[in-house]
């Protein structure tokens, strides 16, 4: 049986992984409507301290990435040194909002928001409101296939980080 554990990334954040019996997979982001990926590697931030580092420090984010952060109905681009797109989720995984272009000093937010997931900007994304995005580990990666909403993810990160 496949459980989620979080590691430590190389930023520092916590990378949401599938671990099996071959190894850890990274999970992707997946659009139900497209079956597209959105981000093929997603980073969770589901503490206090994580969600409020974000991304703050860095000088960008890879275009295949993603951080999540959760819950969050509100972000800023105080002190950022880059443009982000965000995308403003409910506990579905449903998209509720989409920002393009948050330049830093900016602020948004999307009442009824569970999460807000921050990719860089400028990224082409077929994504709409009403879309549907799920978590799937990447068989290709050498693990197996675990479909799972963004807030059951996010329930497993923080227990795994409690043990």
């Amino acid at each position: 049986m496949s459980s989620i554990a979080p590691t430590a990334s190389a930023s520092g954040g916590i990378w949401c992984l599938v671990s099996s019996n071959q190894g850890a997979t990274r999970l992707r982001l997946i659009n139900e409507r497209t079956n597209g990926t959105v981000a093929s590697i997603v980073e969770l931030a589901v503490t206090r301290a994580d969600r409020k580092r974000g991304l703050l420090g860095r000088p960008g984010l890879d275009a295949s990435a993603a951080l999540m952060l959760a819950p969050c109905p509100a972000v800023h681009t105080a002190f950022m040194q880059f443009t982000i797109d965000v995308v403003f989720v409910d506990r579905d995984g449903r998209v509720r909002k989409i920002v393009r272009g948050l330049a830093p000093w900016r602020m948004s937010a999307s009442l009824g928001a569970y999460a807000a997931i921050e990719f860089t900007a400028g990224g082409e994304r077929d994504l709409v409101p009403g879309d549907r995005l799920y978590l799937s580990g990447c068989p290709e990666a050498g693990g197996v296939a675990v479909f799972m909403s963004l807030e059951r993810a996010v329930s497993y990160s923080k227990l795994a980080g409690a043990a």
